[in-house]
């Protein structure tokens, strides 16, 4: 709509771009008023208006809810639907659609399904298994791409996908594997119901079983549907006791797949057999003095029936002669038999087996007795240990002895080394069994070893023992001590304090024990600057060292191992090397220095060369001159290198003193040490003046020994050439340590450090006195003369001596010399040696005053003295005189001088049944010497060996034949020792003692009585006898029963007749009792034998079955599959016989549809079969229908007469999650009007689940279709409410995608339906003009009802409320007789056409109102 007048366009009504983007307009233009009288045509001007696209479209999906099918079979990245949504916004951002994948039920860590937000093509993601997963729920979004975010608009679509089954999965087999029946199982009866399942749906998982081997003798047949196995034919265990059939599930798919199964059926047997021996009677053989359990045959009995009934169990032996196992049948020796003594045994053994009641036979048993290889060598001792010195020629050690009790060849035994002698050190001979050594022993080689001796006799087949001979190998001195080093070099500080480390010796010794532990010893070298500790080696300082007396010391150092008869040592050169330190000032060689010169002596003239001398090396000793600080005027100067004094200024003009010219010489040593000289310059044409001394030089003596303030002596100068003045003395040089003191008033000079007094160290001090005045200086040496003292003690080279001598040396052997020095003059450097007092030893050596040597004084006996201590004394012959010490150790060696002895208890006691290869006794000989070992030789009356032998070093005496009593009473053995050089001997005699050796004989070796259950107490049941060949006592045989259950019997202790105690029950004591009766003579230690007695108790059927339980409660779930186990009940009968405690079960009552059947069958629990009733499910439950059973199911036993029992069984049914919720309607529609209220119910959806509890509990949300969240859905109820206020003009219509499901954790089984809310139209919106004031024009004479303009009007609602009726307003005109605007327009009702009602031929001023 233009305006008239102003030419402004209005928009009369919303654009729609979709509809017409473009409006194309003609606007006619004129003008109002004439120009010039002329009369301008209008003109027509074309306006484009192009329409901008606004975001008012939402994307729209043609379809929601969705629903999907695809076969699980998809493949991954497969495409399975293209979601398209509608966008009717212009083309262009607002169009653009994406996708968005909101949700996805069920929810999983990696989403199934794809969705491209491009295309909205959704794909497979990961592999889809209906089986898991039979479908899913998704939403998803639809969102356009507006460039402003927030005008974005948005649409989703729910989705629900269905998996079509695929035949993917075989049937799985879940019967066991292996299954047990029993032979007896009756023809027509159940043994198993065949379980597979199929997760495939429909035919897919519909399974059906068939047999396809293993039953070729046709005694199985599986019901196709059901897979019921049942027997068709009867049961043989002994025909055959597996079988194993081929089982094959097939499902009805297409194609059909199917799986095996291998059913292992193992027949269990039914005890119906009797075991049957082999023989009727056996003959078997024992060898005499053959060893306890021998094999003397294997009695077999054969029982075709398996388990407990085809499990044979023997016995009938009793006593101590023979013992049967009762598991393998095998009859063994349980003691050594004597051919001669009995000949003959008669047996009775009886085979039962394991049925109840047990089944028995018997047979007869004789055995010879025969003299056959059937004992093995036997070593009584498994490991001998023995101790063989090394280094020893071959020589036979010891003679190991088994036990064979054979005769002839079987028991000639031959013995070998099998192990533990690689370098065949050893011998052993193969018929004595003497080992032996072959070569020389090396300990430090090998120090023990491990031999295996086996021993085998001559029997055919041989019998074999083997023991472990440990050989410890002792250590003999065979190896010297070793030096890690055969020099050493060590470097100390000349002032390292007394005691400091100089260096360890370290030395080896292969050898074991003293011989191989070492002491350290040091020569005479060391001149005793040295100590080295005997047993670490570490070698410490024992003086004050000083380089300037020795710079250097080389000695011996010497190890020396402990073996008492012959020590070994090794020797070492040690070179110690000591460092200088700045200990001593530079000396000069003149001073003073007198030089008289002309007063004309040219200057730059050397005059002298000041030079000294410093008994120091290196830098210490390297020497700087100077002038000392009372010559620094100038007048002269010295060379700091050569000492050389230079005349700098003419004499001339110098005064005495300036002609005095003072020189330092210092050295470079740290801190530097110095001393001054002085050099004295008289001029020729000058008279001397000054002081003056009478002499240049004085020599005293002086004590060095001289106390603090002694007085040395004094020196005097006098005045000469008319000089005056006071003089004062002073030291200038030779005093640099302070060891005199000199009064400078009267030059008395006194001792003031008497401890740098020392004879020794400096016999002569040159003192340089100085006396001087104010102008003149003289000079004087003092040469102070020690005189020597005795302060030194003597000091040995060493502190401590050692030395080894042999024993039984003659009287004056020398020994050794020890020297001691003291650096003394005179006699007070004379020494005199001697031992120290009260020593009780020192009178078997003597020493040389003089010289210091050591010898003998007496032979020397080791045995009485083997180590000696003496103090050894050095003393001067000084006023007093002095003494220094030493400790000699003299080690006595020893010397094999003494004959071994034997203390031996002259007679022993032996058991004539003392074995082979034990010990008798033992012999230790002894020797005070120290060695060599003692060896040992062993005689039996004058004859070597017989049935005792010897250990050669270590004296045990073995057994080596088998004693008898009754053949010889007693022995006398010879022992003799040796040390190698001297021999001794002793006789030793044995008894041997008696045995009871004789047991009592029953007549019978089995007896049997047979009783029925519930006998009465103390019913004789039989008379035993048993004899014994001994006599007296030991020949008196009495009666007692060890083991007869509980004390249910009782023999007499004299007759042997044998008594019930009380009433005999099969339930408490068993079908079979075995009462061991004991025949016991009255020899000390008295011999028993036993026998069994065998009682037969029979079954009577007087027990009922008994179920453990009142009553049996179970739940299963309606889902479980045909042929599962609902539960095993096993019931108990207490009698003893098969067909009393066998078994039946049926179901007497409450099976309803003939769902449940009872199968009998075995069980394996806890590694014992029972027989069990199996309930075992074979029609489909179904919890809607029935949900509950109460079964009554009975045991039935076999006996005469039968008796029964009952128990009831309750299975409760347990609803499974199978039924999905079921909308009534397939989709719901409600028209509401706009202005309902917000929180008013639209519409209540009701969703039935045939599922009980929380399997039937419904659960409601809205998918998609409220983008506006308008509407909200009560989880639980279903009822739909609105949460905000509808507007009809926004949206008119509503449809809503509403989920219902089951389940706790989301949907699991779950429907949708489609709710369409329309909106009802009101009356809220007014109608309003869009321009309130609006001009237009029309050109005069237009003929009535020419077209104005059109008038628009916009009202928002639809309908009659929203349909516009256009009327003009009648107003009062302006001015009386002005017409109005209704008189000359009109206006279309309907389209709002304005129009005039007349012809206009000039401006009127006409305002019309609409």
């Amino acid at each position: 709509m233009v305006d008239g007048r102003t030419g402004n366009i209005f928009l009369v009504k919303e654009l729609d771009f979709e509809s017409q983007p473009r409006h194309s307009l003609r606007v006619s233009i004129e003008e109002a008023r004439e120009v010039s009288g002329m009369y301008l045509p209008p003109r027509v001007v074309q306006v484009e208006i192009e329409v901008q696209d606004k975001n008012d479209h939402s994307p729209m999906f043609p379809e929601d809810p969705l629903t999907l099918v695809i076969p699980e079979d998809a493949q991954v990245g497969s495409s399975i639907f293209t979601f398209q949504a509608i966008d009717h916004d212009g083309p262009g951002p607002n169009s653009q659609v994406r996708y968005s994948l909101m949700r996805q039920e069920p929810e999983a860590a990696e989403s199934a399904f794809r969705l491209d937000a491009e295309t909205g093509v959704l794909s497979v993601a990961k592999p889809l298994d209906r089986e898991k997963v039979s479908s899913y729920l998704l939403m998803v979004e639809a969102t356009d791409r507006a460039v402003n975010a927030s005008q974005r608009r948005s649409t989703s679509v729910t989705a629900r996908i269905f998996l079509s089954d695929r035949n993917d999965h075989t049937p799985r087999f879940l019967t066991p594997a292996t299954v047990w029946l029993s032979e007896d199982l009756p023809v027509g009866s159940t043994a198993l119901f065949l379980v597979a399942q199929d997760p495939d749906l429909g035919e897919n998982g519909r399974v059906g079983y068939q047999i396809a081997g293993g039953n070729e003798d046709g005694r199985f047949q599986v019901h196709p549907h059901t897979g019921a196995l049942s027997v068709v034919r009867a049961l043989d265990r002994e025909e055959t006791p597996v079988y194993n059939l081929t089982l094959v599930a097939t499902d009805h798919g297409s194609p059909r797949l199917s799986s095996t199964q291998t059913l292992s059926i193992s027949i269990l047997d039914v005890n119906d057999e009797t075991p049957t021996f082999e023989k009727t009677q056996y003959e078997g053989k024992v060898l005499e003095n053959q060893s306890a359990g021998t094999s003397v045959m294997r009695l077999r009995a054969v029982d075709r029936d398996l388990g407990p009934g085809g499990k044979i169990t023997y016995g009938g032996v009793t006593g101590e002669d023979f013992s049967l196992d009762p598991k393998t049948g095998i009859l063994t020796t349980k003691r050594e038999f004597d051919r001669e003594m009995k000949e003959v045994y008669k047996l009775t053994v009886y085979a039962q087996d394991g049925g109840s009641p047990p089944r028995v036979s018997e047979a007869r048993v004789h055995i010879t007795i025969h003299d056959e290889n059937d004992n093995a060598p036997k070593f009584e001792i498994d490991n001998v240990f023995l101790e063989v010195p090394e280094n020893q020629d071959p020589t036979t050690l010891c003679i190991l002895r088994a036990w064979d009790p054979d005769a002839g060849s079987n028991g000639r035994l031959q013995y070998r080394l099998i192990d533990g002698d690689p370098s065949t050190d050893f011998n052993l001979d193969s018929k004595s069994g003497a080992l032996s050594t072959s070569r020389a022993l090396d300990r430090e080689s090998v120090s023990d070893y491990r031999l295996t001796v086996l021993v085998q006799d001559g029997g055919n087949p041989s019998l074999s023992a083997s023991t472990v001979v440990t050989v410890s190998v002792l250590d003999l001195n065979d190896n010297t001590p070793t030096f890690s080093a055969a020099s050493y070099n060590a470097e100390i500080s000349e002032d390292a304090p007394v005691g400091s480390l100089v260096l360890k010796l370290t030395a080896i010794d292969p050898d074991h024990g003293p011989n191989g532990q070492t002491t350290y010893h040091l020569s005479n070298g060391t001149q005793g600057a040295f100590h080295v500790d005997p047993l670490t080696g570490q070698i410490t300082t024992a003086v004050q060292l000083d380089r300037e007396r020795r710079a250097a010391y080389t000695f011996i150092a010497w190890v020396m191992d402990s073996d008492p008869s012959g020590p070994r040592s090794a020797e070492a050169s040690v070179t110690v090397i000591v460092r200088d330190v700045n200990d001593n000032a530079p000396a000069f060689q003149r001073s003073p220095f007198l030089l008289n010169l002309s007063r004309n002596t040219p200057i730059k003239r050397t005059l002298t060369a000041m030079r000294a001398e410093d008994k120091d090396a290196g830098a210490n000793a390297s020497i700087l001159y100077r002038l000392a600080p009372q010559s620094t005027k100038g007048g002269f100067s010295v060379d700091p290198y050569t000492g050389e004094v230079r005349l700098l200024e003419t004499l001339e003009g110098m005064s005495p003193k300036d002609r005095t010219v003072f020189v330092q010489a210092s050295d470079l040593g740290e801190p530097p040490l110095s001393t001054t000289a002085v050099l004295i310059i008289h001029l020729r044409e000058e008279a001397a003046r000054g002081p003056r001394f009478p002499k240049d030089s004085t020599d005293i003596s002086l004590s060095e020994n001289s106390q603090q303030g002694y007085v040395v002596g004094a020196v005097r100068a006098a005045h000469n050439g008319g000089s005056s003045g006071k003089i004062t003395y002073s030291f200038l040089s030779g005093n640099e340590y302070g060891a005199f003191n000199i009064n400078p008033n009267t030059g008395q000079i006194t001792v003031l450090q008497p401890t740098l007094l020392d004879y020794e160290s400096s016999p002569r001090h040159k003192l340089v006195v100085q006396a001087e005045t104010t102008q003149y200086y003289a000079f004087t040496a003092v040469n102070v003369l020690l005189q020597d003292a005795n302060d030194n003690a003597p000091r040995f080279q060493l502190p401590q001596y050692t030395v080894h001598i042999w024993e039984a040396q003659a009287d004056g052997s020398r020994i050794i010399q020890v020297l001691a020095e003291d650096p003394d003059q005179g006699m007070n450097g004379q020494v005199i040696y001697a031992f120290g007092p009260s020593q009780p030893m020192k009178d078997l050596f003597r020493i040389d005053a003089q010289t210091g040597i050591i010898t003998t004084a007496a032979i020397l006996d080791r045995e009485i003295w083997s180590e000696a201590r003496l103090l050894v004394t050095a003393t001067d012959r000084g006023s007093p005189s002095l003494t220094g010490s030493a400790t000699l150790t003299l080690v006595v060696m020893d010397v094999n001088d003494n004959s071994p002895t034997i203390p031996i208890q002259m007679e022993l006691s032996v058991s004539e049944d003392a074995v082979i290869g034990s010990e008798v006794a033992q012999v230790t000989a002894n020797d005070v010497d120290s060695g060599p070992p003692l060896w040992y030789v062993l005689s039996v009356d004058g004859f070597p060996g017989g049935a005792f032998s010897i250990f050669r070093y270590s004296g045990h005496i073995w057994l080596t034949e088998p004693l008898d009593y009754e053949e010889r009473t007693s022995y006398t053995l010879s022992i003799q020792t040796s040390d190698g050089k001297h021999q001794s001997r002793a006789d030793l005699r044995l008894l041997l003692q008696d045995v009871n050796d004789n047991a009592p004989e029953f007549r019978q070796s089995l007896y049997q009585v047979a009783i029925t259950e519930h006998t009465k107490a103390w019913t004789p049941l039989i008379t035993i006898s048993a004899t014994d060949r001994d006599s007296g006592e030991n020949s008196r045989v009495t009666y007692t029963v060890l083991s007869a259950g509980s004390g249910a019997f009782y023999i007499h202790p004299e007759n042997g007749t044998l008594f019930t105690t009380q009433a005999m029950e099969l339930e408490t004591q068993g079908p079979l009792v075995d009462v061991i009766v004991e025949a016991r003579d009255n020899g000390s230690p008295s011999l028993a034998s036993v026998v069994t007695v065998q009682i037969i108790l029979m079954d009577v059927n007087d027990h009922a079955p008994v179920f453990p339980q009142q009553q049996y409660t179970t739940s299963v779930p309606e889902d479980l599959p045909l042929g599962s186990t609902i539960l095993i009940l096993e019931a108990t009968d207490a009698d003893q016989s098969l067909e009393n405690s066998g078994l039946d079960y049926t179901i007497l009552s409450g099976n309803v549809g003939n769902v449940f059947q009872v199968q009998s069958g075995m069980r394996l629990w806890n590694g014992h079969f029972q027989h069990i009733g199996s309930i075992i499910l074979t029609d489909a439950l179904d919890f809607e229908t029935t949900n509950f059973y109460n079964l009554t199911l009975g045991a039935s036993d076999r006996g005469v007469p039968q008796r029964s029992h009952s128990v009831p069984v309750l299975i409760t049914i347990l609803d499974v999650n199978d039924n999905p919720p079921v909308f009534p309607r397939p989709d719901y529609s409600v028209l509401l009007s706009e202005a309902a209220p917000v929180g008013s119910e639209v519409l209540r959806v009701l969703a039935q689940d045939s599922d009980s509890g929380d399997n039937g509990m419904v659960h409601y949300r809205i998918t998609s279709g409220d983008e506006s969240r308008l509407f909200q859905i009560n989880e639980a109820t279903g009822a739909i409410r609105l949460v905000r206020q509808l507007d009809r003009e926004r949206q008119a219509m509503h449809t809503l995608v509403i989920l219902a499901f089951d389940g706790q954790n989301g949907p699991a089984n779950f429907a949708l339906v489609p709710v369409t809310v329309e909106v009802r139209d009101i009356n809220d919106n007014k109608p309003y003009f869009p321009v309130q004031i609006l001009t237009t024009s029309i050109r005069e004479n237009q003929p009535a009802n020419t077209l104005l303009t059109i008038i628009h009007a916009i009202d928002l609602d639809t309908g009659i409320f929203g349909h516009l009726l256009y009327t003009v307003i009648e107003l009062p005109p302006a001015e009386p007789g002005m017409l109005t605007g209704k008189d000359v327009f009109s206006v279309n009702r309907t389209s709002g056409e304005l129009l005039s009602r007349q012809s206009f031929l000039t401006m009127s001023a006409v305002k019309p109102s609409a």
